[in-house]
């Protein structure tokens, strides 16, 4: 017994065997006595982390027992109650719940004063009346209802062993006291804090009344009363609690016991919370190596100190070290609790988050999917820690831009949480909070209005109409009200939020506990002032802008992006008032944070990154916007050239966010491999999670009552947010001087105007459009200077347009036999006179446009254009002569680039090609499922080694076998061979265009490179994040083979010498939707594999056409090799627009639904 209560279980255990071998020995193997040992070493077996040897200890007792005395002996019951807790303990609850229930019948039906035999601490010591037996299984069985995630079922229970205790033992019983605890934990479970509360309390005052002030029960009632401060915020004073436990622990038991270890486990967690990371890992340790020493590594309590210390590095940033500790706790809980248990949802759950903040969505989804089936199967369907499971992953899905999927795992999550924990609790205001942001941003503003407002009336419920959450629903509201233009009612919801948020008078009753630079403060501000702004109330939404700012600037730093994201907005508000030049220095500060932050945070995008990146190009759009203005107000054109070049830049920012979707996972595949780019790619992705953990912890810790603010804390934080933030611009430096390739495709700088100009020829000028909501931006560069033009169509007219251009360009919405539809040659002339025409003077006697796009422009070739009106319209198709229309195609030669970064590395890229063989062509993908049940993913993911599975398998195979078969690319890469080469052409067709087979191809020894077959670009099939190639899909998906090359293998495992790649067949360009990405992420991976030029397609085209094209423009490639790229195209659409060049080409090809899909990318002057 003396080495039980010194903590020391394993010399326990020993003795525990001994004495059970003596009672063997000298009773018989049968005798009841004999099952009280056995009980007795099973506990100590469960203390040890021993559960596999504990339960069959606990199950022959029951054997005995009942043999010995009958099954309906009281006796028995205590050994179903000890059975009970086993699985209890190893996460079996389902069959803990019946021997539970069978102890209780039998206690109840037996009730009386027989006698219990003894047990070790921890179990009903003594004899006691029968009641207090019923008591004792009451309470085990309360417990297992809270972990089947119904507390609700859990109170009643308690409340009727506090009845009995208190009415056979006394109020102050140290019986009663335990029970006290048990019921507060369970009432804080329902976020009943009041009444939690008072009954934590008094089971620590009867506890130091009964054993004094300094027992080792005393320090438990503390750390119960501390997890409630805990859980409510009031962190100071629970540190105080935890701490006072820590010491009675300390001294009554030891600097190595194992219950000081979870104390010091508790108070590490809040540290953690506090912000101190440094002495929240000392206690960790600390937690740590007393477990490991007294309970030994494989026990569940080292788990948990490897769980928690991974959960500590996680949120610093420091991933590498948190995944590893992650994997260690997993192993251990896997092996100590079993596979299924609920602690090892917990771990994958956190492995799941992290796989999600480095960029490995693929690896992620799978780790989430199986935490949510273990809390399935363990508690079943309507737990709230299944509940939990299922927000984070609505939530991993809401930042991949996946509403669809996210909206159906709030909703079965918002169920679970009514049922279990009621309709009114605090956490049910959190997932409608989170459903509603969901349904706001899909446009379903009623829906998204209910379930604000239920969760603002369920916060002001339980929480107090002056809680910071009721704020912040206030602030959801109004802010979706002001989104649907009810600016009116946002302003009094707004001021309604300000009344809780702003400092109170001294004299006001109200709790005063918020600091008064709260950040929600900052966010109401600066949203209020919006709403003023739209309702022409200009001088109060100038003052909250600048109250807004001056916060944010004080709290989050300088550099933070809510600091950009209000002055983007001052801007705007100093450019309606006219005041054009403090708007320009305005958004200039804007524009300056949010292009650090792009450049810092392009190799590590998160989902939720990826969405706050596209919408900071509003700010970069606003700075071109407002340089324009200020041009067009006052000054001369050489004063405003350098506006011009600032303009130029900021254009290219936005693009740039425009397209990070397109590129992210490329960092992601960089990062896996061993070499020393992937070094440092993966050291600065590290760094930059940990910047922005830092900066959101910042938030957090600024955001408490002023009570709970830890400034040493806080000042600890800032500085490590500075040292962090210094690296991370020091490890920028070293990627883009060591690997300048690499980080222009992720994240290249703009290039400078006159760096452009001194880049182009005489005969060539650059055009650069950028897409604004009601006006467009376009940039003609050449060589002698530039120019810059305010163009008359916007974003949404300019999409509306494309979209009818291309409707008539598909031949896929042609049925066989039927008649070609009228292409809108009228509307092809609007599009040039509004997009192009005014610059046109500029570029009508230059040869070759070298053009990067904007918006819908990029789904769309610029050789359908006409230059001049024409004269015939509304007329059939047949009677339109398209041969004689003056076509921008015809009278130019035409490359676009993915960037105008591109220029740059393009023109650098000298080196002649050395490939020796002629031709090499991948298509005619076999698509039809061949196996009746293929598998959608691998049978198991290995999380042992994350490196080497930087991607898994993400869109099911399913998705890719639906895909239209396309046969005719097999004619068509069999006739391209025949005429490229000399038969050293290799072809990958049907069931060999596979991706383990174009891995293995040599693609480097070939000058072309066919690709013809589908392309994909981000978002187009469930799970898809980056832009792919359709291959081949195999029968079992794998990292290595998905039936994908993405953008990201291309860059990181396809080496080319290619004078041309040709992307031909379905949306390779650019896509039907106008502004899609995919031309930039396939076109960037392609450069950097080391193509020189790619021709790609803006629509499936028609097999002969595409024949004849191709064709046309290789033979004039290979026998005018002094033509650039770019005008082999052009004279070889001529050909088919003239009807000259080939018998195959007929008078129908002169529409250019036949001659126009392809376009040059990349290096079109050579």
């Amino acid at each position: 017994m003396a080495a039980y209560q010194q903590g020391d279980y394993a010399q326990a255990a020993n003795y525990s065997e001994a004495l059970l071998a003596v009672l063997e020995r000298d009773l018989g193997p049968s005798h009841p006595e004999v099952a009280t040992a056995l009980g007795n070493l099973a506990t100590l077996y469960a203390l040890l982390g021993r559960h596999q040897m504990a339960g069959p200890l606990l199950e022959r007792a029951l054997r005995v027992r009942e043999h010995a005395l009958g099954a309906t002996h009281p006796d028995v019951a205590n050994s179903l109650y000890n059975l009970a807790m086993h699985h209890r303990d190893i996460g079996q609850y389902a069959a803990a719940l019946p021997l539970y229930e069978r102890a209780l019948a039998i206690l109840e039906s037996a009730r009386g004063p027989e006698a219990l035999p003894g047990h070790l601490p921890g179990h009903l010591p003594g004899p006691v009346p029968g009641d207090l037996d019923v008591a004792r299984v009451l309470n085990g069985l309360a417990a297992l209802r809270v972990d089947l995630g119904d507390p609700a079922a859990a109170q009643p229970l308690l409340t009727r062993a506090l009845a009995i205790r208190e009415r056979a033992l006394g109020s102050d019983h140290l019986l009663v006291a335990s029970t006290l605890g048990n019921l507060g934990s369970v009432l804080q479970d329902l976020g009943r804090y009041a009444q939690a509360e008072r009954h934590l309390q008094r089971a620590a005052r009867i506890r130091e009344q009964q054993l004094g002030a300094t027992h080792p029960d005393v320090a438990q009632s503390l750390n119960n009363l501390a997890g409630l401060y805990d859980a409510q915020a009031r962190y100071l004073e629970a540190r105080t609690l935890y701490q006072r436990a820590i010491d009675i622990y300390s001294a009554t038991l030891g600097e190595s016991h194992p219950l000081l270890a979870d104390s010091l486990n508790n108070l590490a967690v809040l540290e953690q919370t506090l912000g101190d990371y440094a002495l929240a890992e000392q206690l960790h340790r600390r937690a740590l190596e007393i477990r490991r020493t007294v309970l030994g590594d494989d026990h569940p309590d080292v788990a948990q100190s490897l769980n928690n210390l991974g959960h500590l590095n996680d949120e610093q940033g420091r991933l590498d070290e948190a995944e590893r500790q992650y994997l260690k706790a997993l192993a251990n809980w896997e092996q100590s609790l079993g596979a299924d248990h609920p602690e090892v949802a917990t771990v994958l759950n956190n492995l799941a988050e992290l796989h999600g903040a480095r960029g490995r969505f693929d690896l992620a989804a799978p780790l989430h999917r199986r935490s949510i089936e273990i809390r399935e199967a363990v508690h079943g369907l309507q737990h709230p820690e299944l509940a939990t499971a299922l927000h984070n992953l609505a939530a991993f899905y809401e930042a991949r831009q996946r509403p669809e999927l996210a909206e159906p795992l709030y909703l079965r999550a918002l169920q679970i949480l009514e049922h279990a924990l009621g309709p009114s609790h605090p956490r049910v205001a959190t997932t409608l909070n989170g459903l509603a942001a969901l349904e706001a941003s899909s446009n379903r503003s009623a829906l998204a209005l209910a379930h604000y407002q239920r969760s603002l009336s369920i916060r002001r419920e339980t929480l107090g109409a002056t809680h910071p959450d009721v704020a912040s629903s206030l602030n959801n509201i109004a802010l979706l009200h002001a989104s649907t233009g009810r600016e009116q009612q946002a302003v009094a919801l707004y001021q309604q939020a300000l009344d809780i948020l702003e400092p109170v008078r001294p004299d006001s009753h109200s709790p005063a506990k918020l600091p008064s630079d709260h950040p929600l403060l900052g966010t109401v501000l600066h949203n209020l002032a919006g709403a003023q702004q739209a309702l022409g109330e200009q001088t109060q939404a100038m003052r909250n802008y600048a109250r807004a700012l001056s916060l944010r600037e004080r709290v989050l730093g300088e550099g933070h992006r809510d600091v950009a994201i209000t002055l983007n907005n001052l801007a705007d508000l100093q450019l309606l008032q006219g005041r054009t030049e403090a708007a320009l220095e305005t958004i200039r500060r804007a524009t300056r944070i949010l292009g650090a932050r792009a450049e810092l945070q392009a190799r590590s995008l998160t989902g939720a990154d990826l969405a706050l990146a596209r919408a900071d190009r509003f700010a970069f759009v606003r700075h071109v916007r407002i340089a324009h203005a200020v041009t067009s107000t006052s000054g001369s054109a050489a004063a405003h050239a350098p506006l011009m070049d600032e303009a130029f830049e900021s254009a290219q920012r936005a693009h740039a966010s425009s397209t990070a979707l397109a590129v992210a996972g490329m960092a992601t595949r960089f990062a896996a491999g061993d070499d020393r780019l992937a070094r440092l790619v993966r050291r600065t992705q590290l760094l930059t999670t940990r910047w922005q953990r830092l900066e959101t912890k910042l938030a957090r810790v600024a955001a408490r009552p002023a009570s709970e603010r830890d400034a040493e804390g806080e000042r600890k934080l800032r500085a490590d947010l500075v040292r962090t933030h210094a690296e991370l611009e020091a490890l920028d430096g070293s990627l883009r001087h060591d690997h300048p390739r690499y980080a222009d495709m992720i994240a290249a700088r703009p290039l400078p105007l006159t760096d452009a100009r001194s880049l182009l020829s005489k005969d060539e000028a650059l055009l650069v459009w950028l897409v604004d909501n009601d006006a467009s931006y376009l940039w003609v560069v050449t060589s002698d200077g530039a120019r810059w033009h305010r163009l008359s169509m916007g974003e949404a007219e300019l999409a509306a347009s494309v979209r009818r251009l291309r409707s008539r360009l598909d031949p896929s919405r042609v049925r066989a036999g039927g008649r070609v539809p009228e292409f809108d040659t009228t509307l092809a002339w609007k599009v040039f006179s509004r997009m192009l025409e005014p610059a046109f003077e500029q570029i009508e006697q230059v040869s070759h446009l070298i053009v990067v796009n904007d918006g819908a422009l990029q789904s769309l070739p610029l050789h359908v254009l006409l230059t001049r009106p024409p004269e015939q319209s509304g007329a059939l198709a047949a009677a339109i002569d398209y041969s004689a229309l003056r076509w921008l195609g015809r009278s130019h030669a035409i490359s676009v680039l993915p960037s105008v970064s591109a220029l740059r590395a393009l023109r650098a890229q000298v080196v002649p090609g050395h490939a020796t063989r002629s031709f090499i062509g991948i298509g005619n993908p076999r698509l039809s499922a061949t196996d009746p049940t293929p598998a959608e993913e691998p049978p198991g993911v290995n999380i042992t080694d994350s490196r080497a599975i930087a991607t898994q398998p993400v869109v099911g195979l399913d998705l890719l076998r639906e895909l239209p078969e396309l046969p005719q690319t097999e004619t068509e890469l069999r006739t391209i061979a025949g005429i490229l080469t000399e038969g050293d052409a290799q072809l990958l067709l049907a069931s060999d265009a596979t991706e383990p087979a174009v891995r293995a191809a040599a693609l480097d020894q070939a000058r072309v490179v066919m690709f013809a077959t589908h392309a994909l670009v981000s978002g187009e099939l469930g799970g898809l994040h980056e832009p792919a190639l359709v291959l081949t899909p195999p029968l079992r998906a794998s990292a290595a083979d998905d039936g994908l090359l993405s953008a990201s293998e291309i860059a990181r495992d396809i080496r080319l010498d290619a004078d041309w790649v040709v992307l031909s067949a379905c949306n390779t360009a650019a896509g039907e939707r106008p502004g899609a990405e995919g031309l930039s992420g396939l076109t960037r991976a392609f450069f950097y594999a080391g193509t020189r030029a790619l021709l790609v397609s803006h629509w499936p085209v028609e097999s002969s056409a595409a024949a004849a094209l191709t064709t046309r423009l290789f033979t004039i490639a290979r026998t005018h090799p002094e033509l650039s790229r770019a005008e082999a195209l052009r004279r070889a659409m001529q050909a088919l627009l003239d009807q000259t060049g080939s018998p195959s080409i007929g008078p129908h090809m002169a529409h250019p639904m036949y001659w126009a899909p392809f376009v040059v990318v990349g290096q079109g002057w050579r």
